[in-house]
């Protein structure tokens, strides 16, 4: 089994909400991003499938529930179409009645870019927003806005390093990390730079949250997680860990809930950053915590996927898949979906759990063969109103059906390095193939 370090090494860098292509070796993180834009013609003990019983405290006094909201404030992620990664704040992945392709897709444009795309495209108001993720010999740098009609060109916002982090569209602008530490605050209109927040010197593969004026994001290399104020990019929020946070946290309730490579789970308030608790899980945490129904879903590079109270931490169940685990869950009303694999050496599955207690109610094999690439799912699934999609390493991605695990329709494309997003029964997703793809 690789360890995280070893699949970076690999493959770049390896996290949520964007991952590098599988020929990138150590990745050079050079420059200051440039404002340049280009304009053209958005306790109780474990159930019977834990492993063993887990023997953490909460560390403080039980917090507020969290609600079912799926937006922040006003001023925070916009309510409408899928606005980011994982699609709301609590990084479900379902967004309520929108369902991608329903037959064999064909696609309705495909988008070309100039190097791999690893972001998940964030869908707002006719518009695609998404980054571009490096490559071997070339360094895709650029913010894009796509027109979902036509797949046209709006705008693109050129920088001076790639983009691994998947965009969020708030109220007052489009929200993007850079492979340099760099937040950007970008006009969704036109590309401009509203502001932007240099705060390190690491790959932000981790996707933005926001709410209540504060964007939030984790560090994959120093560890912690920030929070910027929405409007002035002033940073007003910071809460250090010692192990790096890869994946997207996940806001409800007034807390913030993430993981981190040394295996740490944390609810930390956003109001004045104090602990409510802290979870030992097993292993590095490699998804985006899941939130839902007063439980937190988290998965690990040991191939096992835990639910905890958010009221203290308690766990409820834990399963283990058959191979390790690198992508983010998705949840609907009563089930967990959860890929695994690793990438180009073991076969993947995804998995639909019992989110009451854990049990496996299907498993879905994938197909292999492409240049030896095993299906590995390293991009997390989302999840309509009757199906579940998702890709794999070895250059297709699917649908199946989400009550049986029968497959629906399967499609061929590159790599697939984002996790699909769905509106209006067209999926968007972006490949290692220099393209991004809407199929209908």
């Amino acid at each position: 089994m690789s360890t995280r370090r070893e699949v970076m090494n690999y493959i770049g860098t390896a996290a949520i909400g964007g991952i590098v292509g599988y020929y990138v070796g150590a990745q050079e993180l050079l420059g200051i991003q440039s404002e340049e834009v280009v304009r053209s013609p958005e306790p109780e003990e474990t159930t019977e499938n834990s492993v063993e019983e887990s023997t953490e405290e909460p560390t403080e006094e039980p917090t507020e529930e969290p609600t079912e909201d799926n937006t922040g404030s006003e001023s925070g992620l916009v309510s409408s179409a899928f606005p980011r990664f994982q699609y709301n704040n609590r990084n479900t992945g379902h967004p309520p009645d929108i369902e991608g392709p329903a037959g064999s897709p064909t696609a309705r444009w495909t988008f070309s870019v100039d190097g791999n795309n690893h972001t998940t495209p964030a869908i707002h108001q006719g518009t695609a927003y998404f980054g571009g993720g490096g490559g071997k010999e070339n360094q895709n740098k650029n913010v894009y806005a796509v027109n979902t009609s036509s797949g046209s060109e709006i705008w693109r916002f050129e920088n001076d390093a790639a983009f691994q982090s998947s965009a969020a569209v708030g109220e007052r602008a489009v929200y993007i990390a850079d492979n340099n530490g760099e937040l950007f605050a970008l006009d969704p209109d036109d590309g401009s730079v509203i502001w932007s927040a240099d705060f390190g010197q690491a790959s932000y593969t981790a996707s933005p949250v926001l709410a209540n004026d504060t964007v939030y994001i984790g560090d994959p290399d120093t560890g912690g997680v920030f929070g910027f104020d929405t409007q002035t990019g002033e940073q007003v929020w910071a809460f250090s860990t010692q192990g790096g946070v890869t994946a997207s946290p996940a806001l409800a309730g007034g807390n913030v809930y993430f993981g981190t490579e040394m295996g740490d789970v944390y609810a930390v308030n956003t109001a004045d950053e104090s602990v409510r608790w802290e979870f030992a899980a097993v292993g590095e945490v490699t998804g985006a915590p899941v939130i839902q129904d007063g439980l937190v879903f988290v998965t690990t590079a040991t191939g096992t996927v835990q639910a905890i109270t958010t009221e203290n931490a308690q766990e409820e169940w834990r399963t283990e898949t058959d191979e390790q685990i690198r992508s983010s869950p998705a949840i609907d009303s009563s089930s967990l979906y959860v890929g695994d694999g690793e990438l180009f050496d073991r076969p993947g599955k995804l998995y639909s759990l019992d989110t009451d207690t854990g049990e496996i109610e299907w498993s879905f094999d994938t197909e292999g063969s492409f240049g030896g690439r095993r299906g590995a799912i390293i991009r997390s699934p989302t999840v309509g109103s009757e199906r579940v999609y998702f890709g794999v390493d070895s250059n297709k991605v699917y649908a199946v059906n989400k009550d049986d695990g029968t497959e629906v329709w399967q499609f061929d494309t590159g790599v697939v390095l984002s996790s699909p997003a769905i509106f209006e029964d067209v999926l968007y997703l972006g490949a290692d193939n220099d393209t991004v793809y809407a199929l209908e």
